[in-house]
């Protein structure tokens, strides 16, 4: 029985920033690092209710209103873990000040969420309904004194963000029933902001 394939939009960092990232968690005691890379999700996991081609239009229209943008990730936060009542997670996000490109990605997630929504099914909607916040995710699960923990050590590390988003990647996970050796548990596939800069 096939089952209908599962969606997210999201950033992905630049490669040497998802290396750099991914060695700091592997050596960092309570953090995680996706294997598929580092991101700023946009849009969490969703069905279709309409054909992908009607979907993929207008993904690209949308696209197409928005510039690319500077970004700057270097206010680490301690948030609750929305997967875990009680635990906590580690986010880096833009700073509130003008010119961390906070503004344009809530602007651009704000763009794809509405002209989006008749077209999808969100598998989390309680994610939906809450205020967004770009993010990369450096943990999860981690009782409150860790998690501050975490974000002393990220401090000392250095660890920030800072590169310009020129796409968005649409993630399709593969068949739930699918053996991971018989196929890749994702594929990414990228589309441009092409607005002119302002």
């Amino acid at each position: 029985m096939a089952v209908d394939p599962q969606y997210s939009l999201h950033i992905l960092l630049p490669e040497q920033l998802n290396r750099r990232f991914a060695r700091w968690a592997a050596n960092t005691a309570g953090a995680s690092w996706p294997s598929w890379g580092g991101h700023v999700t946009l849009l969490a996991p969703f069905t279709l209710v309409a054909p992908f081609r009607d979907f993929e239009a207008s993904l690209l229209a949308v696209a197409a209103r928005h510039a690319p943008v500077e970004v700057h990730l270097t206010h680490l936060t301690v948030v609750p873990d929305w997967t875990r009542q009680g635990y906590y997670a580690v986010f880096l996000a833009p700073p509130a000040e003008v010119g961390s490109g906070l503004r344009r990605l809530t602007a651009l997630q704000h763009d794809l969420d509405e002209q989006l929504a008749p077209l999808r099914d969100d598998r989390f909607p309680e994610i939906v309904h809450r205020a967004y916040l770009p993010h990369v995710t450096l943990a999860l699960g981690l009782s409150e004194t860790e998690a501050h923990k975490m974000v002393g050590a990220a401090r000392s590390d250095g660890l920030v963000a800072e590169f310009r988003v020129e796409q968005i990647w649409l993630k399709q996970d593969g068949d739930p029933a699918e053996k991971a050796d018989e196929a890749p548990v994702g594929r990414l596939t990228p589309y441009a902001l092409s607005s002119p800069i302002p």
